[in-house]
């Protein structure tokens, strides 16, 4: 299939959309019931939706209204039924479809009802014998079959749902209706409107011709460069709206190299992959995934080659076939460095465009008629913005207020600047706010860019600002933008004009504003502060102690705002050996990470205060007597062990959250007020939010509180484990709206009492490790959607657990005394999970009487069941079933084979000396483990789980064979299979099969340490044979040996290996790089080690940069699979291989040049390593020919044998 940037995709305008969604089915087959359903339901959402009423198909030819639907539609759900192909109507609806794929981007939603996607590609199974019928109908009309033909293989290959993988009939239908809703979102995002976007259109077509001429490219990355200010991102922006509904997935990952700099480089790699796997926290198997996936991903700002290797790192074996992969940066050496595809240089505008938009932001996105006074003002504009958009909407916003007559005048100012560069345009609208605007201004780019807008908002109107507005105006002025997230956000070519105007004072005494460590230090440690400082913000990460005079923040009686903070967090470095003797009165944020005192200064007066952060404090208490706190929001002292009182905030009547998590010594607590609200929310998500979170108070790990304080006003999230307490006060009205209440690990707590049940609107209610519990709670609220037993003395749940209809989530793990459950648990519909690990008593697992759907997630591992029942198989959803460690399991039934939705099945420690040979009708299997079991062979049938991605055999110390595996096995763990030897070949399965009937990874690490009868040869097999595939993975060994085999061409003993290449080695045949080395046995568990390469290519024109590989480089980029070395009983071969398709771009070199290095994983103290545990190192640039000529692989095809 085309890649997506082909010029057969080129943007062509599509048709005005008259439908969200045309649906095309074969009504005998679905009209009156599936179809009829899926209808309804996009109707009860609202989304037009088009379906042909008419029963009986006229003529041969499908009409041209049906056609004209089709193209005016956003969406094409295509219901691929088992009589589906007998329809050459159906089939010719599709042939439309697909062309309206081609052309306009439309969205194609394949869905699989009761067929397989296997038998539409080939027409196989019932689906095939409906398509020979047609055949012989048209057998005098081949070309037409032809098309129909490629037509069922292209829409088979795309990225569907299947009904075989879902629970009920009424669930598939809302996942369909939900996927729609996606795709619907992302083709309606809000998109850049090119009026008001002036002479972009020109620039995106340009891009657009670049990638369309890449598309031979497998993955191919281009640079979009300029200079700030330029609009490089607003252009990779419109290019990601107007592409992006091409793709299967897509990320556009914004202001990269300001959120590495804060230290969020995990959080950016995680918001990538979630968009990318659309889920919330992606964990298993991403980049397996993610190399199945035609995606489209824009990186903006970067900086730094760092920042790409975290992200996409080996992009080319990362993502499907037809990705595209869009980096903005002002660095263009950076992208020479990584061998971009194409670079695009964005232009600065013309004069005629740079007129319009200076008009356009001048007039509120009108375009008056040009007068001639309009005429010269524009003229001198272009001379100062010099084309670049920023600067001309920021002046055109500036003037936007004030009177035409006085732009004049307003230019002039300009004529002062003798360099008329952007930060001087861009200050033309800093100088002409008033002055409290010029303070917010500053204040947001020197310290709260980031910050959430309402926080903002509370801490300047306690300043005597109306927030609000202020806010408003600088939106409107576009010196500042809101995101999503609701955020203040401002392009850092403003935030950077505002703190240049901070520092144009020389002297950082007189600076209002102090950011700068060094700057910071000096004023503090030599007691320079004084009235012009508003604000200081301190990271103490990276300094020296130092001692600081009691007076050292008395001067500063204009201080509204202190941030002192410490990323790495060890130790207080800021000392008072003669205390601390005030703080200022104007303070509304003090925010001060290790707090070195026991008290705040007795005269500070914080009735200015919005929010006050001392975590991991060294306070006893705050101050003494009662404070007027008219304006306190949030108190974090979270941490803070010395602390043993709390003051009376009696007069805090905004007080909207309070966290003194782990406060041990917390004894005294006065009575809280906290503010009612009228919105809120009691969503999943916002459970994850911080404490700030309105009427949220955290005393979790107050180890000495016995009983909860007074309160009133409106709790809604109260977290109290680990604290002494031994009753809940249900009665008190604080807690009416109460929807999280975390009472675990409330060792003294028994019961909760009959008032629970008052509490109607509770979703989570969590008692674990309340060991005083040894009764199944009675009266919870009938809303609960979590509910959390774990390590409770509870024997048994009552029958009556049925009518928590809501309940989600059931954590019973580590009940040690539970012996049964009820059968009435099967009536929990909405349940998606049950949590039974290590309830040793439990034998029986009660009868499912009738289906579960939503049920995903069932936990049984090291429990007592002997066996579970025969209706099982009613647990129609079920997509992870653990049993490790149930030692006691005589047999797993065979109805498990029904339940079509499994994915993760592990019987690891469960001494099963058989596997049974239906394993193999597993068809959604994943992930499969047999750990530390008796079993003397795997069936064969384990061949079959085409969507087998990881197989864990660790420690099955009878193991004597591997039968043939899936090819899309991405992790073989075999280690310590002590009786292993062979392993059977693969080789006619590859040959014969077609790569896209398994749900391959382009990542696969074998694992075989400490087998040490395992035949040698069988493990070049499989790096060879995985080389045979279409798609060519990352492959790593590992097994014992003290020899490098004789095929590496190239072997020494140092760490540094050159190899001369010959002429046309990257040529069709290339496999890439074979890497090896002898490691011998070593302990390295505490602190395990890495084998990392890099190498570069010379040239007759030089080297190229480095390329890196290292040994199990899918550890370090697959949370799930991540492995290191570090305990070996011999010597072992490490052997991997690289294969990057960027090698193309140098296939005129003449050598390559290989660096070896032994890394140990970072830790706090890492050991000295001694290099000597690589005993030699061994290469090759692998080629087909050259595998069969040393025996690599079988010189001919036979059947499968073992090797």
């Amino acid at each position: 299939m085309a890649a997506s940037c082909s010029s057969s995709n080129a943007i062509t305008p599509a048709p005005s959309q008259k439908y969200e969604v045309f649906l095309s089915f074969r009504g005998e087959d679905t009209r009156y019931g599936f179809v009829s359903h899926l209808y309804a339901a996009l109707c009860r959402k609202k989304i037009r939706t088009y379906v042909d009423d008419k029963s009986l198909e006229r003529g041969n030819e499908i009409s041209y209204s049906l056609a004209q639907a089709i193209k005016e539609s956003n969406v094409a759900v295509i219901i691929l039924s088992e009589n589906y192909a007998s329809s050459s109507w159906c089939l010719d609806e599709l042939l439309q479809i697909l062309e309206c794929k081609e052309r306009y981007g439309q969205t194609v939603i394949p869905v699989f009802y009761h067929v397989e996607p296997t038998h539409v590609r080939k027409q196989q199974g019932r689906f095939g014998k409906a398509f020979s019928l047609l055949e012989k109908r048209f057998k005098k009309k081949g070309d037409q079959v032809n098309k129909w033909k490629i037509a069922l293989s292209t829409i088979a290959a795309l990225s569907g749902l299947n009904s075989s993988e879902s629970r009920s009939e009424a669930e598939f239908v809302d996942e369909i209706v939900e996927d729609v809703i996606r795709k619907l979102h992302r083709i309606s995002r809000p998109r850049d409107d090119l009026k008001t976007l002036v002479g972009i259109e020109r620039q995106v077509k340009e891009i657009e011709m670049m990638l369309s001429l890449l598309s031979h490219r497998d993955v191919c990355i281009m640079g979009i460069w300029g200079m700030g200010g330029i609009g490089k991102t607003t252009l990779a922006n419109v290019v990601f709206n107007r592409l992006s509904s091409k793709f299967e997935s897509s990320c556009f990952l914004a202001n990269v190299r300001e959120e590495w700099a804060k230290g969020r480089k995990n959080e950016l790699q995680k918001e990538l992959f979630s968009k990318l796997l659309e889920e919330d926290n992606p964990l298993y198997n991403v980049r397996g995934r993610l190399s199945n996936k035609k995606v489209l991903i824009v990186l903006d700002d970067v900086n730094d080659l760092e920042q790409l290797d975290h992200l996409v790192g080996d992009f080319s074996n990362l993502f499907g076939h037809g990705s595209i992969i869009i980096v903005t940066t002002r660095d263009t050496e950076l992208l020479y460095y990584i061998r971009a595809d194409a670079r695009y240089d964005v232009k600065r505008l013309s004069d005629l465009d740079a007129i319009v938009l200076f008009i356009m932001n001048a007039f509120n996105g009108n375009l008056p008629v040009p007068t001639e006074y309009m005429v010269r003002i524009s003229k001198r504009v272009l001379n100062y913005a010099q084309g670049i958009p920023l600067a001309l909407k920021v002046l055109g916003s500036h003037l936007r207020c004030k009177e035409q007559e006085n732009w004049e005048s307003v230019l002039n100012e300009l004529e002062q600047y003798h360099n008329f560069n952007i930060q001087n345009v861009l200050k033309v609208s800093y100088d002409g706010l008033n002055q409290k605007d010029q303070q917010i201004f500053l204040d947001i780019a020197c310290f709260f860019k980031g910050m959430r807008r309402d926080e903002v908002e509370n801490i300047l109107n306690a300043c005597g600002f109306f927030a609000k507005l202020k806010i408003d105006n600088l939106i409107h002025k576009s010196l500042l933008t809101i995101t999503k997230s609701h955020t203040l956000w401002m392009h850092d070519l403003v935030q950077e004009m505002g703190r240049e105007i901070v520092l144009s004072t020389n002297d950082p005494r007189k600076r209002s504003r102090l950011w700068i460590a060094q700057d910071v230090i000096r004023v503090l440690k030599n007691n320079e502060g004084n009235e012009a400082i508003q604000g200081i913000f301190l990271d103490t990460s990276d300094i020296e102690e130092v001692d600081l005079e009691p007076t050292v923040l008395e001067k500063m009686y204009k201080l509204r705002y202190i941030q002192i903070i410490d990323d790495k967090g060890l130790y207080t470095k800021l000392k008072f050996p003669q205390g601390l003797k005030s703080l200022p009165t104007e303070l509304r944020y003090l925010d001060w990470y290790n707090y070195p005192l026991e008290f705040l200064p007795s005269n500070f007066s914080p009735h200015n205060l919005v929010e006050l952060h001392m975590s991991h404090s060294n306070l006893k208490r705050l101050w003494s007597g009662v404070q007027h706190l008219g304006n306190l929001k949030h108190i974090d002292l979270s941490f803070s062990q010395e602390l043993i009182e709390i003051p009376d905030l009696f007069h805090a009547p905004r007080l909207e959250s309070m966290n003194l998590k782990d406060c041990r010594s917390l004894v005294m607590f006065p009575s809280l007020n906290f503010q009612n609200f009228d919105e809120h929310s009691d969503s999943k998500e916002s459970w994850r939010a911080d404490f700030r979170n309105p009427g949220t108070l955290v005393l979790a790990g107050c180890s000495s509180l016995k009983s909860l304080p007074e309160l009133s006003g409106s709790i809604r999230s109260l977290i109290l484990n680990g604290t002494a307490i031994e009753e809940f006060p249900t009665s008190n009205s604080a807690l009416e709206n109460l929807f999280y209440l975390d009472l675990g690990d409330c060792k003294l707590l028994k019961n909760l009492g009959s008032g629970i049940r008052k509490l109607e609107g509770l979703k989570y209610l969590g008692l674990w490790m309340c060991l005083s519990i040894n009764v199944f709670p009675k009266n919870l609220p009938r809303n609960v959607m979590v509910l959390n037993l774990c390590g409770t003395a509870i024997e048994e749940v009552p029958s009556s657990v049925k009518y928590l209809s809501c309940l989600e989530e059931f954590h019973l793990s580590f009940c040690k005394r539970l012996v049964t459950l009820p059968t009435s648990i099967c009536e929990l519909k909405s349940l998606r999970e049950l949590h039974l690990l290590a309830c040793s008593e439990l034998e029986n697992f009660p009868e499912i009487l009738e289906p579960m759907g939503c049920l995903k997630t069932l936990d049984l591992s090291e429990t007592r069941i002997m066996e579970l029942p025969h209706s099982f198989e009613n647990l129609i959803g079920l997509h992870k079933l653990l049993l490790d460690g149930c030692g006691k399991l005589k047999f797993v039934p065979d109805t498990i084979i029904r339940m079509p939705s499994l994915k993760k099945l592990s019987l690891a420690r469960c001494f099963l000396v058989e596997i049974p040979d239906w394993l193999g009708c597993l068809s959604s299997l994943e992930i499969l483990d047999l750990r530390s079991n008796s079993i003397d062979k795997i069936p064969t049938s384990i061949k079959d789980l085409s969507r087998l991605i990881e197989l864990q055999i660790s420690d099955c110390k009878n193991l004597q064979l591997l039968p043939e595996l899936p090819l899309s096995l991405g992790l073989l763990d075999a280690s310590r299979c002590t009786s292993l030897k062979t392993v059977s070949h693969s080789k006619t399965a590859m040959v014969k099969c077609h790569w896209n009937d398994y749900q391959a990874t382009h990542y696969k690490e074998f694992i075989f340490s400490d087998c040490l009868n395992l035949d040698q040869s069988a493990l070049y097999n499989i790096m060879i044979d995985s080389q045979k595939l279409e798609e060519k993975p990352f492959v790593s060994l590992c097994s014992p040996g003290n020899e490098i085999p004789e095929w590496f061409s190239y072997q020494s003993e140092k760490s540094s290996i050159t190899i001369e290449l010959p002429s046309n080695w990257h040529n069709n045949n290339f496999m890439g790089f074979a890497l090896c080395v002898i490691v011998k046995d070593i302990d390295f568990r505490d602190n395990p080690v890495e084998v990392k390469c890099e190498f570069y290519f010379k040239t007759h024109h030089g080297k190229s940069y480095k390329f890196r590989s290292q040994f199990q480089e899918i550890c370090e980029k697959e949370p799930s699979l991540r492995r290191y070395i570090s305990y070996f009983k011999s010597d072992h071969i490490l052997m991997w291989n690289k294969h990057d398709h960027r090698y193309r771009d140098f296939r005129d070199a003449v050598e390559a040049s290989f660096d070896f290095e032994l890394l140990v994983k970072k830790t706090a103290h890492p050991p000295s390593v001694d290099k000597s545990i690589i005993r030699r190192y061994g290469i090759r640039g692998l080629y087909f020919q050259d595998a069969q000529e040393f025996d690599i692989i079988y010189k001919t095809e036979q059947n499968d044998q073992n090797v």
